[in-house]
């Protein structure tokens, strides 16, 4: 099916609502979110936040009474400017198995991905690397990159997108100012590291990462970069 861009699960109201950059289902009924991550924040929210996604895209997917059986196969993919993990690796895939037999898995068809833009491998396959590559500020090496700058290069040209993230970051602002002003500093700590990945206290950090130079730009190549993950990511099962 078509990309969805920022789609919005938002199902009681009395719990904490998501926005996905990217979310696709392929025809096999895959299901993938893509993010694009520029700010580490704390060392567990990025892990975390892949978990309440899963969970909060299978309420979406399972209707009322329906078996759990019928949950679609889902991939979480998180391209990240840095190294999350520390590893060097260029791509963390991470899927439930057994602790006492490492070859058993769990089964529950959910995958988690952290792509990691500072590492390198020439096992990668080739566009992926070139990917990684030139998001991580290298010029573009083959014809899917060569693509994607352009891309980048239409988007940066485009006063109207532009205009509407500027539109987002003076509503991010706004909620700030408010939370300070009811005395909700928890509440504006608790968003700003789990939606923006930094503190309050770093508007700068809090502009980059909403549109910033690189994740703003970068995050419109997201859904061709995402996709090719996606296919690779199908190869590889």
């Amino acid at each position: 099916s078509f990309p969805e861009i920022e789609k919005t699960i938002d199902i009681r109201i009395d719990s904490h609502g998501i926005r996905l950059d990217v979310y696709v289902e392929d025809d096999m009924g895959k299901v993938y979110d893509i993010e694009m991550q520029c700010e580490k924040g704390k060392d567990s929210a990025l892990p975390k936040r892949s978990r309440y996604y899963q969970g909060q895209i299978d309420l979406e997917l399972l209707p009322p009474g329906m078996p759990y059986e019928i949950l679609n196969p889902q991939y979480v993919i998180f391209i990240c400017t840095f190294d999350l993990f520390g590893k060097g690796l260029p791509i963390y895939t991470f899927r439930n198995r057994c602790l006492e037999r490492n070859d058993l898995e769990l089964g529950d068809e959910t995958t988690k991905i952290f792509l990691n833009c500072k590492g390198d491998s020439k096992e990668l396959d080739p566009d992926i690397r070139s990917f990684l590559r030139y998001v991580d500020g290298h010029t573009p090496e083959g014809q899917f990159t060569e693509d994607v700058a352009e891309e980048v290069k239409r988007v940066k040209e485009h006063k109207e997108t532009r205009r509407e993230y500027m539109k987002l970051t003076a509503l991010l602002a706004q909620e700030r100012r408010e939370g300070i002003e009811q005395g909700r500093e928890e509440g504006v700590n608790v968003f700003y590291s789990s939606s923006l990945g930094c503190k309050k206290e770093s508007p700068q950090a809090a502009y980059n990462a909403v549109c910033g130079d690189s994740c703003y730009y970068y995050s419109h190549s997201m859904v061709e970069g995402g996709l090719l993950v996606m296919s690779y990511t199908i190869r590889l099962m």
